[in-house]
């Protein structure tokens, strides 16, 4: 009986320290997000500037050591300094959650409905679901639909031309379907 209640008592401190660390993760989050969004008034602003946060601390980079697939929390992982867009969605997510705002994170199809090599996130600003994409940095916030009814709103932002700029039209056109054609829905945060 006596080994029972040290093995409770252990099982018991352990869940407090564990629920502990992740306090601690969220302070430091809060603590970062607070940071990156000290001049933004509205939900809005907060979303692209977490999101250009993002953008500047995490750039996919194998050289550094650091696999695509290594599962970090998100304090390592800004601290690696790499990130792919999965990464880059999961960290603006954990940033905006402590901003409370929601978000969610999809997996982008190609055309013919098989998962293409991107990831994005959204958020819902206004009663709607906005894109949110790290990786690209962009400038404005729209919804999927928005980008179906004109796709110039993604043709336009500055790192997509820049991408394209030596590239044939076809494919700046497959990049903008990307994120109009249906999608897979990972998970969120509220």
């Amino acid at each position: 009986m006596k080994n029972i209640a040290i093995l409770l008592t252990g099982c018991l401190l352990l869940s407090a320290c564990k629920c502990f660390a992740i306090q601690e993760d969220f302070d430091k989050i809060k603590k970062i997000s607070d940071e990156a969004v000290k001049d933004c008034k509205t939900d809005e602003e907060k979303v692209l500037a977490l999101s250009h946060y993002v953008y500047l601390k995490l750039k996919p980079d194998e050289t550094k050591g650091v696999s695509p697939q290594a599962q970090m929390s998100t304090c390592d992982r800004l601290g690696s300094g790499v990130g792919w867009c999965n990464h880059q969605v999961a960290v603006f997510m954990r940033l905006a959650e402590s901003q409370k705002i929601k978000t969610r994170m999809l997996y982008l199809l190609n055309k013919e409905g098989t998962e293409s090599p991107h990831t994005i996130g959204e958020a819902y600003i206004e009663n709607r679901w906005v894109i949110v994409d790290p990786q690209n940095d962009f400038n404005a916030l729209f919804s999927r639909n928005d980008v179906l009814r004109n796709p110039n709103l993604i043709k336009n932002q500055p790192i997509v031309k820049e991408r394209f700029k030596d590239a044939k039209q076809e494919t700046i056109d497959d990049f903008v379907e990307l994120y109009i054609n249906p999608s897979i829905f990972v998970y969120g945060l509220e």
